[in-house]
């Protein structure tokens, strides 16, 4: 499948292929972002698998994890199953692992986040069953994502069979999979330790020279011992890889959380994972009050807040935010909060920080604290946006347009947010709202982003008028925006569209011939047909 647009996505590259289909470099037009789309092959899964795959993507899409990628969207076009993603910059581990051992430290504070991810999909009753190195990603910051969740069992039996397919995900199948059994939440244990037993030897668990090898290697025998290929580990690493590698799954760890736990015991430290999350929210509100009064006692001892001594410890975390040290960041701005908890910038470059590692929970918190500061103090405008932005990743677009109206209220020349709040209005079928905002943007002709974000606004002003039935109106702003962008092909397809119902069919031929130069697959073809149906008239 080669479009150029698939499910409202722009497709700008392939990133890769596999039986199943390709994930696809792609932008979200509407809410001008860059995205991931995976689209499946429609061969590839039968109607029920089609079914659950969409079924799963939705579900992945209400999961905020850090060490999960995440999911916006999930959808089918002409056939194809798509879901839409976060695009990583970063290496899969598979990458990695060719390069050599990795150190054993490092290799079980990856897995014991990836562990910790698997917990969060059970929970959802989501079940991996693909893990392997090439679904796990190493982003530049050193933080990983687990990717792919709840596809592979969807495959045909084909796709086994598929050369370059079976077996590079045979090495990691668990006895029940090979067997042909139910997998469950066990079966990704095994798997995930059989990725950390390479990480560790730079040698497959399971062995053979081709797939039924594999599988029969899994199903009978049991690899050598990790502490047999002269690299020194703790015993207990030992015993935790043997037990999660156990034939029998009732032998294996009761869930990933216990994988987890046995893991970062390793490293001197535990964490409290999903399976606490009542205690959790029995403790939160207490921590945050002493949290709150400590803070406030050490700003009384001292005197009150410093403000001056807050802005240095927040310009320094920034420094060293932009020499790649994210940690001393982090620290700085924590040390701001300190100085004067009222400061709104540490949050939001905190919230900014957190983002950028991945981590949506935490940014939320960030960015929600600098929200509750703006009963006294004036917002920073892009603390609004990025939590704007931020919701609409995890598809809470009532909290989104509400941020979004608040960042328009609190900096009404910042036209980003105008344009994507009209945006968001339009998808929301709130037309006259859509349209208040976005003329109310058009009239700010002396905002500094005024030149750069004019031709969106006019684009989706445009849709608001054909909404509105105003078709002439509708012609007029998406003929100023495409005399800007002339290679936008959204904005080429309207004005054929419009061209062909006004009857002006020399005009719409030009603008189909336009969208044939700027795209390539079935949306070129589909232009090059409506040209020689305009021809033939």
């Amino acid at each position: 499948m080669a479009k150029a647009e698939i499910g409202g996505y722009r497709i700008d590259g392939t990133l890769g292929e596999g039986g199943m289909g390709h994930v696809y470099r792609a932008r979200d037009v509407t809410l001008e972002r860059d995205i991931a789309l995976k689209v499946i092959r429609a061969d590839s899964l039968t109607a029920v698998g089609k079914e659950r795959f969409l079924r799963e993507a939705r579900a992945c899409s209400r999961i905020s994890h850090p060490n999960i990628i995440t999911v916006y969207a999930a959808g089918e076009d002409d056939g194809h199953p798509y879901m839409a993603m976060e695009l990583i910059a970063g290496r899969t581990l598979r990458e990695l692992i060719d390069e050599g051992p990795v150190p054993w430290r490092q290799a079980i504070r990856w897995i014991a986040d990836i562990a910790d991810a698997l917990c969060r999909l059970h929970q959802e009753g989501i079940i991996h069953r693909d893990l392997k190195p090439e679904n796990i990603m190493v982003k530049e910051d050193g933080l990983v994502k687990l990717m792919d969740f709840g596809i592979a069992h969807m495959a045909t039996s084909a796709t086994l069979t598929r050369e370059g397919v079976s077996l590079g995900t045979v090495f990691y199948m668990s006895p029940e999979q090979a067997s042909g059994k139910k997998a469950d939440a066990r079966s990704d244990i095994f798997s995930l330790a059989a990725v950390l037993y390479e990480m560790l030897t730079g040698q497959f668990a399971f062995k053979g020279e081709h797939p039924m090898a594999v599988m029969y290697s899994i199903t009978n025998a049991s690899p050598p011992a990790i502490d047999g290929f002269g690299i020194e580990f703790p015993e207990n690493l030992k015993e935790i890889v043997e037990r999660a590698l156990e034939k029998d799954p009732e032998d294996r760890f009761d869930d990933a959380g216990q994988l987890r736990d046995g893991l970062e015991k390793l490293l001197g430290g535990t964490r409290g994972g999903p399976q606490s999350g009542v205690l959790m929210r029995l403790v939160l509100p207490a921590v945050v009050a002493i949290t709150v009064g400590v803070i406030v006692w050490a700003v009384f001892m001292r005197g009150g807040p410093d403000r001056e001594a807050a802005t240095r410890h927040n310009e320094k975390g920034l420094a060293f935010e932009e020499a790649g040290d994210v940690v001393k960041a982090r620290d700085q701005y924590l040390e701001a909060i300190d100085e004067d908890p009222d400061y709104v910038l540490p949050y939001n470059n905190l919230g900014m920080l957190y983002l950028r590692q991945g981590d949506s929970t935490q940014a939320v918190v960030q960015f929600d604290k600098a929200l509750m500061l703006g009963s006294d103090i004036k917002l920073d405008v892009s603390v609004l946006y990025n939590l704007a932005d931020l919701r609409l990743g995890m598809q809470d677009s009532t909290r989104a347009y509400l941020y979004f109206m608040r960042a328009v209220d609190e900096n009404p020349s910042f036209l980003y947010a105008h344009n994507n709040l009209g945006a968001l209005l339009i998808g929301r079928n709130q037309i006259e709202e859509a349209k208040a905002i976005l003329d109310d943007a058009l009239g700010k002709t002396t905002s500094p982003h005024y030149t750069e974000v004019a031709p969106y606004l006019l684009k989706n002003r445009g849709k608001v008028a054909a909404r509105l039935g105003r078709q002439d109106e509708a012609f007029d702003y998406w003929t100023r925006a495409v005399a800007v962008m002339q290679d936008n092909v959204e904005l080429h397809l309207l004005l054929a569209a419009w061209h062909q119902r006004d009857g002006t069919l020399e005009k719409a031929r030009e603008h189909w011939a336009r969208v044939v130069e700027l795209t390539n697959g079935e949306q070129q073809r589909q232009a090059q047909a409506a040209l020689e149906r305009l021809g033939s008239k």
